[in-house]
């Protein structure tokens, strides 16, 4: 690897720096608001929705140890909370894909039904 003068090689980037300061601090920005104001955003979308704190949220996910109710999966992304429609109560944390796939048995039982008889007549 080539030598690089640290005094040099500081001077250049000031120099980026001030010529790029616009485009620097917006990516600044989206990391703060991605990072941050995102947690306050879930924060009271989850008191406002479903009635939890944070605390609580937390609690039931260490609950289910970290996975989905469901399919028992880890995944990096936050779970989801999973409610009853009528009643509000919350019944635990899902991944997206159970999240999603419930609410579709939810809305149409009947189909949900074709759809198994169809995956049962299909079976390799």
């Amino acid at each position: 690897m080539p030598y690089v003068d640290p005094i040099k090689n500081q001077k250049c980037q000031e120099r980026y720096r001030q010529n790029n300061r616009r485009r620097l601090n917006a990516a600044a920005r989206q990391c703060y608001q991605r990072d941050f104001v995102g947690v306050g955003v879930f924060v009271s979308q989850l008191k406002q929705k479903y009635g939890l704190t944070l605390d609580e949220y937390a609690a039931l996910d260490e609950k289910q140890d970290w996975a989905c109710a469901i399919c028992q999966r880890e995944t990096k992304l936050r779970l989801g909370v999973d409610h009853n429609h009528k009643t509000g109560k919350v019944r635990g944390l899902l991944c997206q894909g159970c999240n999603v796939a419930l609410g579709q048995i939810e809305s149409n039982e009947e189909l949900y039904q074709k759809r198994l008889v169809y995956l049962h007549v299909h079976a390799d």
